[in-house]
């Protein structure tokens, strides 16, 4: 059945690339990703134990859920609009983008600076990442209070989102070197604080796009051109470096990448008759908790009203998705649980079709306003839903803080140009 799965998928994805000739197109590049992890989980390669059919069957039903929010938000989109005849443009609010900036480096410098410090005491980079999300206790080492850490989660993280790719945008449109350097610099200290590859991934990904982007619209220098490969190149020389540095040997590399990719299905096939067995949904609070939990601990700490019991049960059972599980013969993995994991916890097959509708509506949705309005607000807007799609082999975007409050904090960094140029096309623009 993986196979029939991870043939849709290639289909779909071969079909809309012929359709727009650009690989970064959302269904293109999350179809051909799930293709790929599909196709992946199927081999079964390190043993790796066999997928359900039901599993099988409920990511097909994501997918077609998927398809239909794209077509859905084309349809919507390529409506005409009385009375717009203006086309809205938007800039940078320099003086926020740049406080952001600062704001971000200064956490992720005493970060790095703690982090450095177990490095020299022989602590390993898996067991840093451990100890940066308190999942294992370090003697000695640096407490930074609980207002760091909300401050950390709530603000920092968020800002990040939105500040790396805006200054790939800012380098791509403007040619402004230090911004290119600044995301460079944003990404080296997150790897050294949390251990991670994957915000080397999420890089490479958004300056690729960025890259073809541009490349298209604007003339772009031979310099730039041969800077911006350069720079793909070492950035994925970084991962295969940090992998190795985690992992040790070749064949744990190979494994761990494996693991990586594709386990995130037979893990989830393991936990959905967990979920079953607990007897009762979580109606949206797993899937938005990146805006729910917020919003809670808000009102809670005003002494509005507290935690209820069934909200805790949720964070408990639900949301607590760091248990390693058994996934092959020798193979464990946590964390990674797709999209599908919480969809289903909120509302079964429904919270499935719905979810799914409303991710495909945003990613097209942003696809859309990138490709017609072109704006630096439009293509950092793209960028970010990249990477959200790319998380989706760990879980629902919007279960993330941090995807939750960039989403809310976007519109801040950017402000409509005084005089935008008339569209004419009595077509709506994204705001």
């Amino acid at each position: 059945m993986g196979y029939i799965i991870a043939a849709f998928c290639f289909f779909c994805a071969a079909v809309n690339y012929l359709a727009t000739k650009k690989w970064h197109a959302p269904i293109v590049f999350f179809m051909s990703l799930w293709g790929v992890i599909s196709l992946l989980a199927a081999l079964k390669l390190f043993d790796l134990y066999e997928v359900s059919i039901r599993t099988w069957l409920l990511f097909l039903l994501g997918f077609v859920a998927f398809l239909l929010g794209c077509y859905f938000a084309k349809v919507l989109r390529a409506r005409p609009v009385a009375n717009r005849g203006d086309r809205v443009l938007f800039s940078v609010r320099y003086s926020v983008f740049h406080v952001a900036i600062v704001i971000v480096v200064l956490v992720y410098l005493v970060y790095s600076w703690d982090a450095l410090k177990l490095y020299l005491q022989g602590y390993g980079m898996d067991e840093v990442r451990l100890i940066y999300y308190d999942l294992q206790s370090v003697n000695g080492g640096a407490s930074h209070g609980a207002l760091m850490e909300i401050f950390r989660q709530y603000i920092v993280t968020p800002f990040e989102l939105i500040v790396t790719p805006l200054c790939i945008v800012e380098y791509m449109q403007n040619n402004r070197k230090r911004y290119l350097l600044c995301s460079v610099l944003l990404v080296l200290l997150n790897v050294v604080a949390t251990g991670s590859r994957f915000v080397i991934a999420y890089y490479i990904i958004q300056l690729a796009i960025a890259f073809v982007v541009y490349k298209k619209r604007i003339v772009m220098s031979r310099r730039m051109k041969r800077f911006v490969k350069l720079l793909l190149a070492l950035t994925a020389a970084g991962i295969v470096l940090v992998t190795f540095l985690r992992a040790g040997t070749v064949e744990n590399i190979v494994k761990k990448y494996y693991r990586y990719i594709c386990g995130c299905i037979p893990y989830l096939d393991n936990r959905l008759g967990y979920i079953d067995s607990l007897g009762f949904f979580s109606a949206g609070i797993a899937s938005f908790f990146g805006f729910v939990q917020p919003i809670w601990f808000v009102l809670q700490n005003l002494g509005i009203f507290g935690y209820s019991a069934r909200y805790l049960q949720i964070i408990d059972t639900v949301l607590d998705t760091q248990v390693f599980v058994k996934i092959g013969w020798d193979t464990y993995t946590n964390a990674f649980v797709t999209p599908i994991y919480h969809l289903y916890a909120d509302l079964g097959l429904i919270g499935i079709i719905l979810g799914m509708m409303l991710f495909g509506m945003i990613a097209y949705g942003a696809y859309n306003g990138l490709e017609r309005r072109f704006d630096v607000k439009s293509v950092t807007f793209y960028l970010i839903i990249a990477r959200m799609l790319f998380k989706s082999i760990q879980f629902y975007p919007l279960t993330s803080v941090e995807f939750a409050l960039g989403l809310v904090f976007f519109g801040f960094f950017f402000a409509k140009q005084k005089n935008s140029p008339k569209g004419g096309n009595g077509i709506e623009e994204n705001g």
